[in-house]
């Protein structure tokens, strides 16, 4: 399966953010009705970075979305896609479900079981094109990445 993983490296402030949700839109265009995810090192963190950038994106483009708040879940009106916001700092709470597709953002810095799960998660046999897509930067001095994807 050819560029199953794909790494996208950059500094601050370099639009990676910005990428990943722009792909998080493509690969639910790609692959619907298959369900995807969008995973940020915490909610809280996605709520001023990864759900802003999406809406933004969807505005401009003109594409009818819904923002399920309690669900994390946004549905892609357009094409009937589904993009499911996963939290890091929790990595058992990933576990479950068969997705077509995944974006992890800022992997470095998260621990090494969020990659693991995404892993283990984009496996749905109908996807058109399955892919874990990684942002991140590679210049931390804090917070240490002893537990994360560099770690072994």
């Amino acid at each position: 399966m050819p560029n199953r993983i794909v790494l996208l490296v950059g500094g601050y402030g370099s639009g990676k953010t910005y990428i990943g949700a722009l792909k998080s839109l493509y690969m639910s265009y790609l692959n619907s009705p298959i369900p995807g995810m969008y995973v940020s090192p915490s909610h809280q963190l996605a709520t001023k970075t990864i759900i802003i950038t999406l809406k933004e994106l969807c505005n401009r483009a003109g594409i009818d979305y819904t923002y399920n708040q309690q669900r994390s879940e946004f549905i892609f009106h357009n094409w009937n896609g589904k993009l499911w916001l996963g939290s890091g700092d929790k990595p058992d709470s990933l576990r479950g479900p068969n997705i077509g597709w995944a974006v992890i953002d800022e992997p470095f810095i998260q621990k090494r079981e969020v990659f693991e799960q995404m892993i283990a998660r984009v496996r749905h046999p109908e996807a058109k094109k399955s892919q874990i897509f990684l942002t991140g930067c590679l210049l931390y001095t804090s917070p240490s990445p002893r537990d994360g994807l560099l770690s072994r």
